[in-house]
């Protein structure tokens, strides 16, 4: 059985230029290119994430990411005896 999860990806760069990844599941599809720039720019000016390498300073891409699981069966099947 597949298993389908979507995510917004925001990539920023930080002062020092190291990508910052902010993964944000389960995106309404709705929101339009000027609402990402508005949240990542409000991210950048209100400083609400550091990492180890700084602060983000500047948008370097955003998308929604959609990823199918199909997960292999590990166990043995059991055996139910003689055929």
């Amino acid at each position: 059985m597949s298993n389908i999860t979507h995510e917004f990806r925001l990539t920023f760069k930080t002062a020092s230029n190291h990508p910052v990844v902010l993964r944000i599941p389960n995106p309404d599809n709705s929101v339009s290119d000027a609402d990402v720039r508005a949240a990542m720019d409000r991210i950048i000016a209100t400083q609400a994430i550091e990492v180890v390498e700084g602060r983000p300073t500047t948008r370097s891409a955003a998308s929604i990411v959609t990823t199918t699981r199909d997960p292999f069966t590990l166990s043995d099947p059991v055996d139910s005896g003689p055929a």
